[in-house]
């Protein structure tokens, strides 16, 4: 198998990319899990995206045709290059979601309102845990200047206040 590229599609349209891609025999992979969240006053178990907009796919030279597919967006690049994400970690999620494809939310590191510290510079600075943005970003509510500011952070800058 080869590595894994991050390709970003519109909102709500990973299934839709998904149906495609296996239709050009493109190896992908999203992740769902199992979250409560309050739905019209009542506290409801509901699946949705793990990481929303961000799909795990082996493009297997066909970048052109994946891009032309509706609800792509397009690859997630530094400097121009596509990015590739090591298999272990696709592998990984893919066993935490076991056979149904879907993620309990407590097989997640973070959960919203969680306290954890952030990594600033050389220091670690106490915040709340917000969201997943995706595969390796999240938001995160830190004190700045007296108030309380969500930031975006690298999912590796974080660290659980208490284990």
């Amino acid at each position: 198998m080869g590595s894994y590229t991050i390709l970003t599609v519109g909102p709500n349209m990973e299934p839709a990319v998904s149906r495609t891609l296996d239709l050009l025999d493109v190896p992908n992979e999203w992740f769902r899990v199992r979250r409560r969240v309050v739905y019209r006053g009542r506290l409801i178990l509901r699946v949705m995206a793990l990481f929303p907009g961000y799909m795990f796919i082996i493009a297997k030279s066909l970048w052109m045709q994946i891009e032309r597919v509706i609800g792509v967006r397009g690859f997630v690049r530094f400097g121009g290059v596509i990015e590739n994400v090591p298999e272990r970690v696709v592998a990984q999620l893919r066993e935490r979601a076991g056979a149904s494809g879907i993620l309990d939310e407590d097989a997640m590191p973070f959960h919203p309102g969680q306290p954890v510290w952030l990594k600033v510079g050389g220091q670690q600075q106490p915040g709340i845990f917000k969201e997943y943005l995706g595969p390796t970003r999240v938001l995160v509510e830190v004190s700045m200047f007296g108030r309380m500011t969500c930031v975006t952070a690298r999912l590796g800058e974080l660290r659980r206040a208490v284990d």
